[in-house]
């Protein structure tokens, strides 16, 4: 137990020990950091290095301002391209139309109503079972295929 204690407490000196150590450095750091030189301090004290940043801002904004107006002129470009797509092909649709309709219709096929399987859940066939087990074993009865008429509707469980 005396020699956790003693352990802890030189612990506790090298700590203090390196803190201040550091502690000393910075401050001998200290000096160097603001002391300024004199060439450093006659270029900020005139309006040089205000001027360059300046200038070299305006240019940047310049060719951000370019960019943007030449994106804007391709976006316009596309959306017209867009437009002129739809339009002619709107147009063809409306001439197939009339060339449809005005044209005399030869012969009438009849149009024969078939019942067609439907998976939306407000038409169901309640002949159909729901799923079908096609799991192999002992217990497996009938058929692994689904009823005619119920693709739609029957899923098989594997």
């Amino acid at each position: 137990m005396a020699e956790t204690d003693r352990k802890t407490s030189w612990l506790k000196i090298i700590v203090a020990a390196l803190a201040v150590f550091f502690f000393l450095l910075w401050l001998v750091n200290l000096k160097n950091v603001w002391q300024l030189s004199g060439d450093g301090a006659a270029a900020s004290d005139s309006g040089l290095t205000w001027l360059n940043l300046r200038n070299d801002l305006e240019r940047t904004m310049a060719s951000a301002r370019g960019q943007l107006n030449e994106l804007k002129n391709q976006r316009e470009a596309q959306e017209q391209d867009g437009r002129n797509f739809l339009l002619g092909l709107l147009d063809s649709a409306r001439q197939k139309i009339d060339v449809a309709t005005s044209s005399p219709v030869a012969t009438a096929t009849p149009i024969i109503a078939t019942p067609v399987a439907s998976s939306s859940p407000t038409v169901r066939n309640n002949n159909c079972p729901q799923w079908i087990d096609c799991m192999p074993g002992p217990d497996r009865r009938g058929p692994c295929q689904v009823p005619a008429g119920c693709e739609g509707i029957t899923q098989i469980a594997y």
